[in-house]
């Protein structure tokens, strides 16, 4: 009786696992390694049938846990990977998708170039169409597509123009700002959640006077205060705010001085009475100079 040896439970999806578990730690240097890796070695880093696995294999060795988590951690690795972290939520395109598309290059570097290319072109046009509620400035400026901002700025001023709240039968609505990415941070600003007013409500007056203010503002150009903090934030590869650091600034390497020369500054400074002291004997020393010189001729007419 011939006997099959059994792999370990979780061998078939080990190149999954390992790729989220890089991706849950935001270790995504490892993750663009597994990328360089496929050209080199298909078997060990297997790409191109990650989504293969996951159908064929998931449900027989994780029947009780949900693969939302592992999908969307997949996601995350393979647009970390691309440098297009900011695109992943906005995007409705499958990863799966995605990764066929990367899997035909001709190596991580062309392929890599040629998904950003197409990627950047998918949000244009998504930008186009309207489709702007989850795409955030900063962090496209982060990913390198700060090409796609003026367009950006530019519809969100033309959905928030669209948006001006209107009195329909005896109530103002602000349903349309709550649809707006500016609406959002104005309704915010008025501190309300409800979606109509009565127009005998003392806030109609104020809801309306902050809509044509901030509208004004945008259309001059000086509304940069008037939006969100987290849209003039950098974010991590996880998508969390950055907190202000200071750059670190290159110094070019000089030769040290020694002991014997190196002076403090105080002794170059120093007080009051030190530089007016100093100041006299400056004048003291060209004093006797001048005398010397003044004497000179006299002694060469005796000499003579």
């Amino acid at each position: 009786m011939s006997t099959k040896r059994r792999l370990p439970k979780t061998s078939r999806l080990a190149f999954v696992s390992t790729v989220c578990d890089m991706s849950r730690r935001g270790d995504i240097d490892a993750v663009i390694d597994t990328f360089e890796g496929y050209w080199r070695d298909k078997t060990r880093y297997p790409w191109h049938n990650t989504y293969v696995m996951l159908e064929k294999y998931w449900a027989l060795e994780n029947p009780e846990t949900d693969v939302s988590e592992t999908l969307l951690l997949l996601r995350d690795g393979v647009f970390g990977a691309l440098g297009l972290h900011s695109l992943s939520l906005p995007i409705e395109m499958s990863t799966q998708e995605i990764l066929r598309r990367i899997v035909k290059g001709r190596s991580w570097k062309d392929s890599r170039r040629s998904a950003r290319e197409y990627l950047s072109q998918v949000v244009s046009d998504m930008i186009e169409q309207g489709q702007i509620a989850h795409l955030i400035p900063s962090a496209l400026k982060h990913d390198g597509l700060g090409f796609l901002l003026p367009s950006l700025e530019k519809a969100r001023l033309d959905e928030f123009r669209n948006a001006r709240p209107k009195i329909t039968r005896g109530k103002l609505d602000l349903r349309p700002l709550s649809k707006s990415v500016i609406g959002r941070t104005l309704l915010r600003q008025l501190s309300t959640k409800r979606e109509m007013l009565a127009v005998d409500d003392p806030q109609v007056g104020q809801a309306e006077e902050a809509y044509e203010h901030m509208l004004l503002d945008l259309e001059v150009g000086e509304g940069v205060a008037t939006l969100s903090p987290e849209d003039t934030l950098q974010v991590t590869i996880s998508g969390e705010p950055l907190e202000e650091t200071t750059e670190r600034k290159q110094v070019r390497g000089v030769l040290p001085l020694t002991p014997g020369v190196q002076t403090n500054l105080t002794e170059y400074v120093g007080s009051p009475a030190d530089t007016q002291s100093a100041e006299m004997s400056d004048v003291a020393e060209v004093r006797k100079r001048e005398k010397r010189k003044k004497a000179e001729p006299n002694k060469g007419s005796e000499a003579s």
